[in-house]
């Protein structure tokens, strides 16, 4: 093997080694959150950001099948089992609040109007496993 085609080679190998160890560990839940009277189902993903920071996105489907996508962050783990975010949608942004199981397979939680650190309002219930 000629030295530009092995370099070139070694150099790709680097890439593929450097995008394998920084695709970040999700962890994904399946459950219900209460919104407009109902409950729907939501799938809630984390993860833990390049600086260690949990981040998460979700989806929950509307009675007519539409899927409405968000995100959650930033994030702040209170202690072992306890997380809050600030989730964002288009219907606009809020709070997320959950508590873990200690095996961390389920999190019982709610979601409302305010921030990180300010509750304002209490919406419904937010549930998830694995």
């Amino acid at each position: 093997m000629n030295a530009p085609r092995a370099l070139a080679l070694a150099a790709f190998a680097a890439l593929l080694q450097a995008c394998a160890t920084s695709a970040p560990e999700e962890t994904r839940y399946t459950g219900e959150i209460f919104s407009g009277g109902r409950r729907l189902p939501v799938t809630t993903v984390f993860w833990e950001d390049r600086n260690d920071r949990t981040v998460g996105r979700y989806v929950f489907v509307e009675p007519d099948g539409r899927e409405v996508p968000g995100t959650l962050g930033p994030c702040e783990m209170r202690n072992e089992v306890v997380l809050r975010c600030e989730w964002t949608d288009t219907y606009g942004q809020g709070y997320f609040f959950a508590r873990f199981s200690e095996d961390r397979q389920r999190f019982r939680g709610r979601w409302g109007r305010g921030d990180l650190h300010h509750t304002l309002s209490i919406e419904g219930i937010w549930h998830g496993q694995r």
